[in-house]
């Protein structure tokens, strides 16, 4: 079975989501599952409430015995009948270089400070970019994923990260 490193604490912990999925993939595939990554669906066609068929922006046509979507922000815009249920949000999200090792593991980790306020967590030092990510997963706003424009922070935002960071951590405010 393939591994992935992190940290587990029943509070917050984290993983690296890249090495995740590229796990998950690889376990999927080496139990026989077709994985097709970057395949643009243009239609499903469903039976009994069940989607059989995909037709992709190429014209071929998938059957399969069962289809997963993992469209994350796109689900509302790819899936309209869940429109309803399901928002694309942007949030403030800072990519910084720390000052010193004070803030790579083992000595810094997961964080989340006063969390059911700022919203603010964040991720140690990255052992290989030696870039610290910082981010407040407030109620964000509302946002097409697909417009690059719209979803670049601004400069409010910015401060709705730095201002609670600045209290919590001051050399990385």
């Amino acid at each position: 079975p393939a591994y992935v490193d992190g940290y587990a604490n029943p509070l917050g912990g984290y993983a690296e989501s890249g090495a995740v999925v590229t796990a998950l993939v690889k376990l999927a595939a080496d139990r026989g599952v077709v994985v097709r990554e970057r395949v643009e669906i243009t239609g499903d066609v469903a039976s009994n409430g069940r989607v059989t068929h995909v037709t992709t922006r190429g014209g071929d046509r998938i059957a399969a015995d069962l289809v997963v979507y993992a469209l994350g922000a796109w689900v509302p815009h790819v899936l309209p009948t869940l429109a309803g249920a399901f928002r694309s949000t942007g949030h403030p999200v800072l990519h910084m270089t720390p000052p010193d090792d004070a803030f790579r593991e083992p000595t810094f980790r997961v964080f989340g400070a006063d969390i059911s306020e700022t919203g603010l967590y964040g991720f140690p030092t990255h052992p290989k970019s030696g870039v610290l990510k910082a981010a407040s997963h407030s109620r964000g706003r509302v946002v097409h994923p697909g417009d690059e424009i719209a979803r670049a922070m601004r400069p409010e935002e910015e401060d709705e990260v730095r201002r609670p960071l600045r209290e919590a951590f001051p050399a990385l405010g």
